[in-house]
Parts: structure tokens; C-alpha cells; sequence
């Protein structure tokens, strides 16, 4: 972690937007940073993705903790752990407790997506897209 020396611990301050995706980790980050640095301010915002968009446009906090970087919106972004995703299926699926299924045989399956916007849907489109397969939503 970088060292951080605010001149004025009494006035330093550090906003943070995070999606809420990231509401499940980002509270043992922040415990570590307080205890590290006890001086700094944290306040929190747990917002969607299109909130969190907004205020990064708008220069609102000063950290933001997305899934995905915005292709959009010219920011340095920096992966600072790993978050896979996975499929799931109901337990009498035909693909359900079959080990390495093809993304080529996940592509024929009809899929329940969340609403357009939030970054797991754009990484699993973006996934599908690189590998020159379509998603099929289930319902639209």
C-alpha cells in the first residue's frame, strides 16, 4: 500500500464511491486502511454503477471502486484482486454438476441477465463478444 502523510491528519478526508458489488469487500479494506492510517477521514458511498459513473464524471469523491473500468470515461484504473464470475444453473439443469463447460455450449443456453449497465453484465458480454458468441436472454 502507498504510505500516505496528510499534512493536517484532523482535515484529511477520503471519499469513496463503491457499486454494490463491491459493498461485500470493501468494509475489510477500509478496516485496514483505518487502522493504519487512524487520522484519515473515510466516508463510503454504495451506489450502482450509473450512480457511481455520474459522480466520477463529476469529480464527486476521490476514489471509486467499480467491476469494471468504464470504456467511456478516461480514468486510470488499477485490479487490485481478482473477482471471478460463475455460472449457475438449477440443480436439475442439464449442464448442472458438469465439470469445464465450453462458453460455445453456455452461448445456446438462454440466460437471465441483470438490467444493461452494471459491470458483471458488461464483463460476461464483453467475454461472450471476444469470442464471437452471443448472449440469449431469457426474457427481454
Amino acid at each position: 500500500m502507498t504510505e500516505i502523510r496528510p499534512h493536517d491528519s484532523r482535515t484529511a478526508r477520503l471519499a469513496i464511491t463503491a457499486i454494490s458489488t463491491a459493498s461485500y469487500i470493501t468494509p475489510r479494506l477500509l478496516g485496514e486502511f483505518a487502522r493504519q492510517y487512524p487520522g484519515i477521514e473515510v466516508s463510503l458511498k454504495i451506489s450502482n454503477r450509473e450512480q457511481a459513473l455520474d459522480s466520477l464524471v463529476h469529480n464527486l469523491d476521490d476514489l471509486y471502486i467499480l467491476g469494471q473500468p468504464p470504456d467511456e470515461i478516461e480514468v486510470i484504473a488499477e485490479a487490485f484482486m481478482c473477482n471471478p464470475l460463475v455460472v449457475l444453473a438449477a440443480p436439475d439443469h442439464p449442464l448442472a454438476g458438469v465439470p469445464n463447460v465450453s462458453l460455445a455450449r453456455l452461448a445456446e443456453e438462454p440466460w437471465l441477465l441483470r438490467e444493461p449497465g452494471p459491470g458483471t453484465r458488461i464483463a460476461v458480454e464483453r467475454l461472450f463478444r471476444e469470442h464471437g458468441l452471443t448472449l440469449r436472454p431469457a426474457w427481454s
